[in-house]
């Protein structure tokens, strides 16, 4: 009988150290496929974005950008719009803006888009593309290339002229499991406006 009880303990012992790593194997196989899953959004999020500001049309004589600052970035393209397929058509421009909302709390990335052509009543679509941003007033989100009021290329968080911005910086540092990991995903790209007149 003695012999019987130590034998089903052991098996107790035995049955709970495999179930206890079997747990912890599908935590973590869990937490590494939503992580990787995170790491494809982020990275097709900051592709889009460079694409379209890439892109980026210019409605007045000079400027492909409406608006700038860290946070914040607004133009208008025709990129990726299904009407712009056809040849019998002309182009149809739409007005993005790229907002980071550190005030949310969890520093999300929108992405906005006026659906109506009429940007006096603001911005209709609204998309969350990245969530769990860490940036901070040390790594602005945007950053811009462009020339001072001497002429001179410099590099800042606000352009003296909007005119004048040659290169948009991006940089999206990404908590991939929030609380969790260690480091941040840093996404970085520069992107050079293909339709801005350079000076």
């Amino acid at each position: 009988m003695v012999e019987l009880l130590v034998a089903i303990f052991i098996g107790g012992l035995v049955s709970a150290a495999i179930l206890m790593g079997w747990f912890s194997l599908s935590r973590s196989y869990s937490m590494s496929t939503k992580s990787s899953e995170a790491r494809e959004l982020a990275r097709d999020a900051v592709s889009r974005m460079a694409r379209e500001i890439r892109d980026a049309e210019p409605i007045s004589p000079n400027s492909a950008i409406t608006a700038a600052s860290p946070t914040i970035i607004e133009f208008t393209t025709t990129f990726n719009d299904a009407s712009n397929t056809t040849s019998t058509s002309l182009p149809h421009e739409t007005a993005y803006e790229y907002v980071w909302d550190a005030a949310t709390g969890e520093g999300a990335l929108h992405r906005v888009q006026d659906t109506d052509g009429n940007t006096g009543n603001g911005y209709e679509r609204d998309n969350i593309v990245v969530r769990h941003l860490l940036n901070d007033g040390s790594s602005p989100v945007f950053q811009y290339v462009f020339l001072d009021q001497y002429g001179d290329q410099t590099v800042g968080d606000t352009p003296y002229s909007l005119a004048t911005v040659m290169l948009v910086r991006v940089r999206l540092l990404v908590d991939m499991n929030p609380g969790k990991a260690p480091n941040p995903m840093d996404l970085t790209t520069e992107v050079q406006l293909r339709n801005q007149r350079q000076y």
